[in-house]
């Protein structure tokens, strides 16, 4: 047991610990990708590969993903890339996660838009004018 432990401080010993900055976040993010390839799901890194990591300080990483999915997924694997981050960032204590969930709002015109009566028999009306005479001759109330 204790040679086990003994391998494992000793792997960690090794990995270059690197202060935290924005752009050592996002190459030990990239760098996690990488590795990770083989052994995470494809559902977790279809997301990953999209998300964009930041770096908030003192000890903050936040993710931003683009649905509430991603965020369980992400929650789902938090240990993987916790530990990974720990094991290479320099002087941060208790380091926390955070996501944002960044919809994209794409612009669409309605497929489809509900009249009431009255719009319609204005529609009609303008389309066929004849329509306003048979309303005055019947005395209609829309």
């Amino acid at each position: 047991m204790s040679g086990i432990l003994n391998h494992q401080i000793k792997q960690q010993d090794k990995i270059e610990r690197l202060l935290p900055s924005q752009e050592v976040i996002a190459n030990l993010w990239n760098e996690f990708l990488e590795s990770g390839k083989e052994k995470l799901d494809s559902f977790f890194m279809s997301f990953a590969n999209t998300s964009q990591v930041l770096w908030k300080e003192p000890n903050i990483i936040c993710f931003e993903l683009p649905s509430n999915i991603a965020q369980g997924t992400f929650n789902h694997h938090k240990v993987h890339f916790s530990m990974f981050f720990s094991e290479r960032l320099l002087n941060v204590n208790q380091l926390t996660f955070e996501y944002n969930v960044v919809k994209s709002i794409e612009e669409e015109e309605p497929k489809s838009k509900a009249y009431t009566l009255k719009e319609r028999i204005d529609e009609a009306i303008l389309t066929n004018p004849a329509i306003q005479v048979l309303i005055d001759k019947f005395d209609l109330d829309f």
